[in-house]
C-alpha cells in the first residue's frame, strides 16, 4: 500500500510528472511559440528578458536566443542570426522535448545518457559561440 503511494506521490512532483503529462508540454510550447511570433523584439535593455543582462548589463551565452527565437518564426533568418545563431538548434530541441515525453509515456525509458550526451553537447556549443561572439564583438546588447 505504501509503496503505491509512493509511486503515485513521485509521478504528481517535479519533472517526472511532465512525463506523465506530454500534451501538456506540447501545449505550453505551442503557445510559446506563438506568443514568440506575435512579439515584437526590443533593443531597449531596459525591457531584456534575460535576467542576467538585466541586472548586470552584459550578455550572458544564451542572450539573444528569445529574440532570435522570435526572428525564427517570423522567418527572419538574418535578424535571427544577429541574434543568436543556435536559435534553429534550440528550437529542434524544443520539439525534441515534446516528442520524447510522449515516447516516454508509451512505457518506453528514456536512456539518460543521451540526455547527459545531447547537453553535454550544447553547453560547449553555447559557451564556445559566446565566447567567439566577446571576442569580435557581436553580442546582443
Amino acid at each position: 500500500m505504501t509503496s503505491t503511494i509512493a509511486a503515485v506521490s513521485d509521478r504528481t512532483r517535479g519533472v517526472g510528472a511532465l512525463v506523465h503529462r506530454p500534451g501538456v508540454v506540447t501545449l505550453v510550447l505551442i503557445a510559446a511559440t506563438v506568443g514568440l511570433r506575435v512579439w515584437v523584439p526590443s533593443d531597449d535593455s531596459t525591457s531584456a528578458v534575460c535576467f542576467v543582462r538585466r541586472c548586470t548589463g552584459t550578455a550572458c551565452p544564451g542572450c539573444g536566443l528569445t529574440r532570435a527565437l522570435a526572428f525564427l518564426f517570423r522567418g527572419d533568418l538574418a535578424s535571427m542570426w544577429a541574434m543568436h545563431p543556435l536559435a534553429p538548434l534550440f528550437a529542434i530541441d524544443a520539439a525534441a522535448v515534446a516528442a520524447l515525453l510522449w515516447v516516454a509515456r508509451s512505457g518506453r525509458a528514456l536512456k539518460p545518457h543521451w540526455i547527459a550526451l545531447w547537453a553535454g553537447i550544447h553547453v560547449p556549443l553555447l559557451l564556445g559561440i559566446w565566447m567567439w561572439r566577446t571576442v569580435i564583438g557581436t553580442l546582443p546588447i
